[in-house]
């Protein structure tokens, strides 16, 4: 079970605290005023580290498709105008929102099935793979 400590606490006891964790695996959270600020605990296993790794090499993944999706946008704008531009700015991202066709309710409820069946699939987290 997690404990929860104040920064002042942390600090006149460190030692002490590092040695709970080491020896007896116990946790901490410290508190900032009204806020937890920082967690302390002991190393995941290997196999926790490799799930985060995968987890965050699929972050990486995501990120590079949504990058082929822009470079698609700059290749769709330059045909309407002849010229790429080398970067699109907000009002150019508003004409290709205007010709892009609408979806419709029944379409945006399956998407936001899809993306929550997604999340639940990859077990998603808030903050970062590393938590």
């Amino acid at each position: 079970m997690t404990q929860v400590i104040t920064v002042t606490e942390m600090a006149r006891s460190f030692s002490d605290i590092i040695a709970r964790v080491y020896h007896k695996g116990e946790e901490f959270d410290i508190k900032k005023g009204a806020n937890i600020v920082a967690h302390i605990s002991a190393p995941k296993p290997a196999n926790d580290r490799v799930v985060a790794f995968q987890s965050a090499t699929e972050e990486l993944e995501w990120q590079n498709n949504v990058k082929k999706d822009l470079q698609a946008i700059r290749e769709k704008y330059a045909k309407k105008n002849d010229a790429a531009p080398k970067t699109i700015t907000f009002g150019g991202l508003m004409d290709i929102y205007e010709s892009t066709p609408r979806m419709s309710s029944e379409e945006c409820d399956e998407l936001e099935s899809r993306i929550k069946q997604n999340r639940k699939d990859r077990n998603w987290r808030t903050g970062t793979p590393w938590n």
